[in-house]
């Protein structure tokens, strides 16, 4: 009868730290001088090193014992910048407290090669400690723990950059300790599925399409509304706010007369992003596809700007389209959207749909068809007749 997989897998993983590496060589070395010379200090020395060895397998595995891990959701992750990544660590052992617990997440293949790439490396991590230790690879999101007491638990939080946008799936958590000598990291696996979504990288000085002065503030309306510039006086109706009342002028007419003001409105504004790359894998391709990243970026930077003056504003991609908005609301509902956009890999350049709002931007990488830049230059030229 088989067994099922969960029970041919170790319950623990152990590593060799480049300390612990230099250790066990010197105890086989120890352990060689002393069976060939019979020399009884060695034998000593050597007892000692494997006693080392026999106590860091053991407090290393107390240290794990009745650990508990839960995530603690975080705030808005952006591609590019340092995001805070939580745990709460729970330790149910009622005497002897946890010490140097490190938490990092597991990441899926998918995840790790799509990481891996983002950083300049190859898809897969080369199988030899050595070369890895060469790449100097950040690893997955992890935080340190230094001390839990017996039955108390502790929040741990470390930062981490995401190199890239995207949707980042975890398999488990990964439950470690060096503990007490560092010569081996010794870890266990919590299975416990999470995803975590990034969005774009927000520029800090992106550079912009040419727009239309509007968009850069309010515009002001001939019509009447709640609060703006001064626009005119009326009398007073019911209804009205009394705040509004115009004193001076209600005692020389005798009568209440309420100020007017101008009504401030926002622009609305259409951003069409272009997110198409020729296929293909050479170092051209390769550079245009970094180039749309990049694009993306822009218009993120740009909606987060419009959102914050108050804008109301859309998106539009090659498939895809976010109604018009304003708001956070909105703002979340495009970097969501941006965040899970794919990059079109067509032989042929798909069109781009254009609204018909009339404040448009686009936002399109350099090899992008001419006729792409041209539809958008002959709009703004008709507005302007």
């Amino acid at each position: 009868m088989a067994l099922p997989i969960r029970y041919l897998k170790a319950p623990r993983r152990l590593l060799f730290t480049r300390d612990g590496r230099w250790f066990v060589g010197m105890t086989l070395m120890v352990g060689f001088g002393a069976v060939n010379t019979g020399n009884n200090l060695l034998y000593l020395l050597l007892g000692m090193m494997l006693g080392l060895i026999i106590v860091s397998g053991i407090l290393s595995e107390w240290m794990l014992q009745k650990l508990t891990i839960a995530r603690i959701p975080g705030a808005d992750i952006f591609a590019g910048r340092p995001a805070t990544v939580s745990f709460e660590v729970r330790n149910g052992k009622s005497r002897l407290s946890s010490y140097s617990i490190i938490v990092r997440e597991h990441e899926s293949r998918p995840t790790r090669a799509s990481r891996r790439v983002a950083l300049g490396l190859p898809a897969e991590r080369p199988r030899k400690s050595k070369q890895r230790e060469a790449e100097n690879e950040p690893g997955p999101p992890g935080a340190l723990a230094m001390r839990i007491p017996a039955g108390k638990s502790s929040v741990i939080s470390g930062d981490y950059v995401f190199p890239r946008r995207g949707l980042y799936q975890y398999v488990g958590l990964d439950v470690g300790t060096r503990f007490p000598f560092g010569f081996f990291e010794k870890s266990r696996r919590i299975p416990e599925i999470s995803e975590v979504l990034v969005y774009p990288e927000i520029l800090t000085n992106p550079d912009e399409p040419a727009r239309n002065p509007a968009m850069e503030g309010e515009v002001d309306r001939a019509y009447e509304g709640r609060s703006g510039d001064f626009f005119g006086l009326r009398e007073f109706r019911t209804g009205d706010d009394r705040r509004d009342v115009h004193w001076k002028v209600s005692a020389r007419r005798n009568q209440l007369v309420r100020r007017l003001y101008e009504k401030q409105d926002n622009e609305s504004v259409a951003i069409h992003l272009y997110n198409w790359a020729p296929p293909g894998d050479s170092p051209a391709s390769t550079e245009e596809l970094r180039e749309v990243e990049h694009t993306i970026s822009r218009a993120a930077t740009v909606c987060m700007r419009l959102a914050q003056q108050g804008h109301r504003f859309s998106l539009h991609t090659i498939d895809e389209y976010v109604i018009e908005g304003s708001g956070a609301g909105q703002l979340q509902t495009v970097l969501r959207q941006l965040a899970l956009l794919q990059v079109r890999r067509d032989a042929e350049a798909p069109p781009l749909p254009v609204s018909r709002s009339s404040q448009r931007l686009l936002f399109a990488p350099a090899h992008a068809p001419a006729s792409v830049h041209a539809m958008f230059s002959k709009s703004s030229a008709e507005r302007a007749a």
